[in-house]
């Protein structure tokens, strides 16, 4: 599908959660971007709003999965669905979504995850360009010290997810 096209089905839905509306982004059949409350680069405001009737699963699927992620149930992400992403990227995803909710990992604990032991802070940079932020967990992601360090929403948000989650913390 051209991007021109893909650009034209994309539709947006906001959904009220705790932390404050989470910005669901996507076609029919693909999540493509999550968009938290403080995101410093939003595009939401350039793609149309989902209207009632229209029938965009991925996104009512997204919709979902939220909700009982808020209601504390353990649901997972499926790391198939991870929009397209540089392989290196793709690889620290989909290892970063086995890390289950309550726990944490350092960058370098990522890094060895994913295969590549000397690449902590290619993580970071990867965690920095996580389109699927919550569903793609970069909260989990801590400094080797135990610190929280950077993260999209803000730390205050980073902190809110691990203890919604029952991460215990410094």
């Amino acid at each position: 599908m051209s991007q021109m096209k893909e650009a034209a089905e994309m539709r947006r839905l906001g959904v009220e959660t705790p932390i404050g509306v989470v910005t669901l982004i996507g076609t029919k059949t693909q999540l493509f971007r999550v968009e938290l409350p403080r995101d410093t680069e939003p595009i939401a405001h350039e793609v149309p709003l989902l209207q009632a009737g229209e029938k965009y699963s991925a996104l009512m699927n997204a919709e979902a999965w939220l909700r009982r992620y808020f209601a504390g149930e353990q649901v997972s992400w499926d790391e198939k669905a991870i929009p397209d992403a540089p392989a290196f990227h793709r690889k620290v995803y989909t290892a970063l979504c086995r890390v289950p909710a309550g726990s944490v990992v350092s960058y370098q604990e990522l890094a060895d995850m994913a295969g590549s032991p000397k690449a902590a802070r290619a993580v970071g940079q990867a965690m920095a360009k996580n389109p699927l932020s919550i569903f793609v967990p970069c909260h989990r992601v801590i400094g080797s010290n135990g610190g929280l360090h950077g993260y999209g929403g803000g730390l205050a948000m980073k902190r809110a997810l691990l203890q919604h989650e029952g991460a215990k913390l410094k």
